[in-house]
């Protein structure tokens, strides 16, 4: 599996698919920002931007591609069959789960998403779909 990543930007409160990593002592992040054309040739190319790692949250992949053929990052906030859950990642188990806000936080496994589950938002561009930010 090859990791995917997205950049929230914590001051542009705006998401990037990220392009690279660079990860030396003055390291951060290459994000696409937008498609550009060359006026004389027409040629599409890509512009980009470069973030410091303390700008920016990373939201890694889950490898989860269901029915709506979605892909999940951590911090996506899901409806599965009606129960809001929040895609997340624990550190002490090394591993991702789902959070079921509906049931108080009930701790699921992301092995147990249903397979029509469709992500509705994320906690960073939707945190008014949860009641309390309890993931800060």
């Amino acid at each position: 599996m090859i990791p995917k990543y997205q950049a929230w930007h914590k001051i542009e409160k705006k998401m990037y698919s990220v392009l690279s990593l660079h990860l030396q002592e003055d390291g951060g992040i290459e994000v696409f920002d937008k498609w550009v054309t060359d006026f004389t040739s027409g040629e599409k190319d890509m512009a980009t931007k470069f973030y410091s790692f303390d700008d920016i949250e990373l939201r890694q992949w889950v490898d989860r591609v269901h029915d709506t053929r979605e892909d999940f990052y951590d911090g996506d906030i899901l409806d599965d069959a009606g129960d809001i859950e929040v895609v997340r990642w624990d550190k002490s188990k090394a591993s991702f789960f789902l959070y079921d806000v509906s049931e108080k936080f009930r701790e699921l496994g992301i092995d147990e998403l249903d397979i029509h589950a469709k992500v509705v938002g994320n906690v960073y561009e939707h945190p008014e779909m949860l009641k309390e930010k309890w993931w800060e």
